[in-house]
């Protein structure tokens, strides 16, 4: 075991020093933001609440990611 975690470093070492040491961390959120999110939404297909008078249900679909914004409680972005 401990043969083939030596034999690893300088392969890391390499990458980090290509790369940096938050390149993996940022591909990797990349790759979840281009296809694990829709993949989880796509897998839980709806959300069904019940409540006491009404039972709701959320239909998912097509994840859009956009810029950032904050509306205002009078409606105003």
């Amino acid at each position: 075991m401990a043969d083939s975690s030596t034999k690893r470093w300088p392969v890391i070492q390499d990458i980090l020093k290509r790369e940096g040491i938050a390149r993996q961390h940022l591909n990797s959120f990349d790759e979840f933001l281009e296809r694990g999110l829709q993949s989880i939404i796509n897998e839980v297909g709806q959300i069904d609440i019940e409540n006491a008078e009404y039972p709701y249900k959320i239909q998912l679909g097509k994840v859009k990611l956009q810029q950032p914004r904050m509306m205002e409680l009078d409606g105003s972005i």
